[in-house]
């Protein structure tokens, strides 16, 4: 037996034959019947991002979507936007086309890059849809919902995804796990490659700076050793979270190997990123690990002073960390222009 709004203080009861076949009842705020469905629990309600610049719109699509969703309306693309940057757990995205400060395809675009897990619906009153259902097959948009919308349709449609919601999440999950190192959860060693050759092409394409620090702990062996690898693997996870502290978010932080971890910094020339590599070396010396000090050895190379291709960076930035450890390691050294690259 599912149960469904009161009128004049009488409740409504109703069975369901069948999960499948959708039967509709509810009321309004005025006491009115409008078509509603199966009431998901109020803990477990998923959110919906609806966004129109119309606070009469954003007020009827809530009142048709309520029940099931913890609704939030905005009424701009910027609004929207800061919503999504601020709350990871938005299950769907629907929004109008046609606004002041963007279109409802610019914000779907920002959440597939920002929210990759949310469904993104689009509502249109548009004629010429051939935009759209490109949009559709690109995967930019999950949902199509024409202006005037059906409230059944459009409540079923919303409902259903959440399945696709779901798949999403797994998706994202997945892709995540592919890219991440399992001990240090920072990104891993194919992440770095990939992600290196697109930031050197970036930087060579716009003449931009690039600049890679390779790092690796001081006297780890010895760590692993006397203490165990799983105390290693424990200082591994402290030394990672350390370092993607002490960087920007626009700046990759990638474990290389071993004890080993490389930072790729977009926009950072030779200066900079020896700044950078002086705050990280003091903040991991600084650093209470428990069972002994740690320090580590930093290499700085950057594009195109020392390298312009990101197989030569490496190698740059590999040959300056040699040096720091040979010459007695817990410092920073930058590549020298004519260093070898053998």
């Amino acid at each position: 037996m599912v149960r469904y709004g009161s009128r004049g203080g009488r409740k409504k009861y109703f069975r369901l034959r069948s999960p499948s076949r959708w039967k509709f009842l509810d009321s309004d705020s005025s006491g009115e019947e409008v078509s509603e469905g199966p009431v998901i629990a109020e803990n477990k309600k998923p959110k919906l991002l609806c966004v129109d610049d119309e606070v009469e719109i954003t007020s009827a699509l809530k009142r048709v979507l309520i029940r099931d969703f913890e609704v939030i309306e905005v009424h701009s693309v910027g609004a929207a936007k800061a919503i999504l940057k601020e709350n990871s757990d938005i299950a769907v995205v629907l929004t109008d086309h046609r606004m002041p400060d963007g279109t409802g395809l610019e914000l779907l675009e920002f959440a597939q890059v920002t929210r990759p897990e949310a469904v993104r619906a689009l509502l249109t009153a548009h004629v010429d849809l051939s935009a759209f259902f490109n949009a559709v097959n690109n995967a930019l948009v999950h949902r199509l919902i024409l202006k005037p919308w059906d409230n059944e349709y459009l409540r079923a449609q919303m409902i259903e995804s959440l399945a696709a919601h779901t798949s999403l999440l797994e998706k994202t999950e997945l892709e995540r796990l592919a890219i991440t190192d399992v001990v240090t959860l920072v990104r891993n060693h194919r992440f770095f490659q990939d992600q290196l050759k697109i930031e050197v092409e970036r930087a060579n394409r716009h003449g931009r700076v690039l600049s890679l620090i390779m790092i690796d702990i001081d006297h780890f062996k010895a760590v692993n050793d006397r203490f165990g690898h799983p105390a290693g693997d424990a200082i591994l996870r402290q030394v990672a979270s350390r370092l993607t502290e002490g960087v920007r978010t626009l700046d990759t932080v990638s474990r290389y190997g071993g004890e080993e971890f490389a930072l790729i910094l977009p926009d950072t020339d030779v200066e900079g990123a020896s700044l950078v590599a002086g705050r990280l070396r003091e903040a991991i010396a600084s650093q209470d690990f428990g069972l002994t000090t740690i320090t580590i050895s930093l290499g700085i190379a950057t594009l195109p002073a020392h390298a312009t291709t990101s197989h030569d960076l490496v190698r740059k930035a590999d040959a300056a960390l040699y040096t720091a450890k040979r010459q007695g390691r817990n410092q920073s050294v930058v590549a020298s222009v004519d260093s070898p690259l053998d």
